[in-house]
């Protein structure tokens, strides 16, 4: 599953005073960069704080605040001009005002993050998952409301917790430990984010691009070597699909939880990108080879982000692709990939009060009619094209494109740079088509078409159909 917008999960308690602590040194800053120093410390009683003092350049916006409904944990702020004494703050309508940043200034605060995880619950805001406090940069960096986009923000963060530390998926500042950089620009839509106990290690994902992976602490049946071996296999897989992976030094989080299986997985992605997946504390090796979660997730990395309302296309792109991009690893077989297919495909199928993908956010019709509409697209492609071009050759388009995951792009703008990929322009007409209206989709005409039927559990192949050609190459191996 992708996170495709940041919740807007609102509290309503307010908290008391407490104690507010020394500020840390300030650090002297660059032009147009905003710098946060950030120590996670444990309060009086015992909870996951962050003490952060932001030093923010001349022409900084006055009005500085949270994601929605992270305002409630943020406390003791105070402002100082350059040269100038401190100046306690109070919130103003989900805002705090700085006028002095007109000329430059520091702000220091504190974040209660272990309250707002508890309270909130919400992965775009706050959240505590299975011991890990998970929050994005931008519920607890107060930062300005409008920003120069391309101003650099560096974040330093030092743990005052033993053996607590932070996993991002925001991109790693070069020559400077334990520093993350982005954009304004980015910041507000800045990745997963999470705090705890962590194993870590820097995975190979092919082309000599890595992964930074981290095992979440607690027992596992599967070893660290049988999980870092799950997650490159599931990056090699992409990797080669797409030629590359789609954005080094992604963070993978791997979050042991009840049960014996791959569970839940998600994806951010803005200023670098965060995967997190719940892994079943009895999940043992063959559970992971078998696994298709990790592909799914790394998938929509390869993908611009569109927003809630285009939910169809990334997780029915990420649906669709998923075990093809594993049947050309090798990862399944092609009779496991046409089995998903002819079982599952007809939940995409419109149902009565339908009005096209555009406006049916239902489970189906998001996930497998998402899938649906890409195996129309990928069959008209290869038709058109003598089996030439693909879907494959699209999505590849679109991400060489600049179209990965911290893109935002509008959905014509990605399907043009796929159909000039391919010759073809199949993205756009099946979106006019499809999009706002219902149409039924003959799927039993498009199996035998394929040379593909059922028999009980069983996929038999019929090599004489009309385009049993087109189905063998859609689940080849490759080198």
């Amino acid at each position: 599953m992708h996170r495709l917008l940041r919740a807007s999960a609102l509290c309503g308690l307010a908290l008391g005073a407490s104690c507010a602590r020394p500020p840390m040194t300030p650090t002297a800053i660059l032009p147009n960069e905003i710098r946060y120093e950030v120590a996670i410390e444990e309060s009086d009683t015992g909870s996951i704080e962050l003490s952060v003092m932001a030093s923010f350049p001349p022409q900084t916006a006055a009005e500085l605040s949270v994601t929605e409904g992270a305002e409630p944990f943020v406390k003791d702020v105070a402002v100082a001009a350059s040269d100038e004494s401190w100046n306690d703050r109070a919130v103003d309508h989900a805002s705090w005002f700085a006028e002095e940043c007109a000329n430059g200034c520091r702000v220091r605060y504190r974040f209660a993050l272990q309250k707002a995880a508890d309270e909130i619950d919400d992965d775009g805001v706050a959240m505590q998952s299975h011991g890990l406090l998970e929050a994005p940069p931008p519920a607890w960096l107060l930062h300005p409301l409008r920003v120069f986009s391309d101003e650099r923000v560096r974040i330093h963060v030092v743990s005052k917790v033993k053996d607590v530390t932070m996993a991002t998926g925001v991109r790693v500042a070069p020559k400077e430990k334990d520093t993350y950089e982005l954009t304004a620009g980015e910041l507000p839509i800045a990745p997963y984010t999470v705090f705890g106990k962590f194993r870590r290690k820097d995975v190979d994902v092919g082309a000599n691009a890595k992964i930074h992976f981290a095992i979440a602490s607690g027992k596992m049946a599967a070893s660290d070597s049988d999980l870092e071996a799950w997650a490159s296999r599931a990056g090699h897989a992409v990797s080669d699909f797409y030629g590359r992976f789609p954005i080094p030094g992604t963070l993978v989080v791997a979050i042991p939880s009840r049960g014996d299986d791959v569970g839940f997985g998600r994806t951010m992605a803005g200023g670098g990108a965060s995967i997190l997946i719940n892994v079943g504390r009895a999940t043992d090796k063959s559970a992971l080879d078998g696994d298709w979660v990790a592909v799914h997730e790394m998938i929509h990395l390869a993908f611009p982000s569109m927003g809630r309302e285009h939910a169809w296309i990334e997780e029915g792109l990420a649906t669709y692709l998923e075990p093809l991009v594993r049947a050309h690893a090798g990862m399944t077989t092609e009779k496991n990939v046409w089995l998903e297919f002819m079982t599952m495909l007809q939940n995409g199928l419109p149902r009565p009060g339908d009005r096209g993908l555009e406006r049916t956010p239902t489970w189906g019709r998001v996930y497998w009619g998402g899938a649906l509409f890409c195996l129309l697209a990928d069959l008209e492609i290869r038709e058109r094209t003598h089996n030439a071009k693909s879907l494959d050759d699209a999505v590849r388009g679109i991400l060489a494109a600049g179209g990965d995951d911290t893109a935002r792009w509008t959905m014509e703008y990605a399907f043009d740079k796929g159909d000039e990929a391919t010759g073809v322009p199949v993205l756009r007409e099946l979106y006019q088509k499809l999009g706002f209206a219902s149409v039924d989709v003959d799927l039993d005409a498009i199996w035998k078409k394929l040379g593909l039927s059922l028999q009980g559990r069983d996929v038999v192949f019929d090599d004489a159909a009309p385009e049993a050609a087109i189905r063998k190459s859609m689940t080849a191996r490759r080198p």
